[in-house]
C-alpha cells in the first residue's frame, strides 16, 4: 500500500515536470521564433530611390567620397543623426524645413 501511494506521488510530479518543462519549451520556441523574425527584418533590405540633379549627385558623391563614405551610407547616417535630434529636441521638422529648437537656446 505505502509503495502503490509513493508510485502515485511519483506519476503526478513526474506529470508536473512534463507539464512544467513542456510549458518552458513552448515559452523558448516562440521566443526563438520572435528572434528569429526580427533578424529576417533587420537583414532585408528596402531599395529607396529619390530624385536629385546629377550636379548635386556628383557633387554629394565627391564630397563624401572624399571621406571614405559611400553616398548611400552617407545618407543613412545623416537620416539616423537627424532621427536622433528630432527625438531628443535639439531639432525641429515640418513641411516648412528643418530648424533648431529654439528652447534649447534659452
Amino acid at each position: 500500500m505505502a509503495k502503490n501511494k509513493l508510485e502515485e506521488t511519483l506519476n503526478e510530479a513526474n506529470d508536473e515536470l512534463g507539464l512544467a518543462l513542456s510549458t518552458i519549451g513552448t515559452h523558448a520556441k516562440e521566443n526563438n521564433k520572435k528572434a528569429e523574425e526580427k533578424e529576417v527584418t533587420v537583414k532585408t533590405q528596402k531599395l529607396v530611390n529619390f530624385r536629385i540633379s546629377e550636379g548635386l549627385y556628383d557633387d554629394y558623391k565627391k564630397f563624401f567620397g572624399a571621406r571614405g563614405i559611400s553616398l548611400s551610407r552617407a545618407i543613412r547616417m545623416w537620416l539616423d543623426y537627424g532621427v536622433n535630434e528630432v527625438k531628443s529636441g535639439h531639432l525641429e521638422i515640418s513641411e516648412a524645413g528643418i530648424r533648431e529648437n529654439a528652447l534649447n537656446k534659452l
